[in-house]
């Protein structure tokens, strides 16, 4: 993102949701704790504020100054279901939830009907065999 318009205090910053300092605390990896469903784009104050704090503490800071938290929450995929998982400081659950969440928004955008079988390869270590398209092959 240009940060060029925007003041230092005012510029969005990934926050992980369940704080990396406090991984060992929830009983979760380094990985675990840097998955794009544990993040959050908030102002760097914000994100300063909250520093190294439980979601339970935060959230319940914040849920007596900001009537519409859970609004602005479900902007970032977080519904009330996986809110109670951050404020019960439920890991696992919270970002199940919210990967739930992402990807339903997922298959409405692509038009993906519930039944329709989604693909998933696994990942591999091995480079994709090179296939070449020659003139002769059209």
């Amino acid at each position: 993102m240009d940060k060029t318009n925007a003041s230092r205090s005012n510029s969005k910053e990934n926050h992980h949701f369940f704080p990396y300092a406090l991984r060992n605390q929830f009983g979760i990896t380094q990985d675990e704790a840097n998955s794009v469903l544990n993040f959050a784009f908030i102002t760097k104050r914000l994100n300063q504020q909250i520093s190294a704090k439980h979601p339970s503490v935060y959230l319940h800071q914040y849920e007596t100054e900001n009537a519409e938290i859970r609004s602005a929450l479900l902007t970032h995929f977080i519904d009330e279901k996986a809110y109670v998982a951050a404020k019960n400081d439920n890991f696992r659950e919270f970002v199940t939830l919210r990967g739930t969440s992402i990807l339903n928004r997922i298959q409405q955008v692509c038009h993906i009907e519930e039944n329709q079988d989604i693909i998933i390869t696994p990942e591999s270590d091995e480079e994709p065999e090179e296939s070449f398209l020659y003139e002769d092959d059209l």
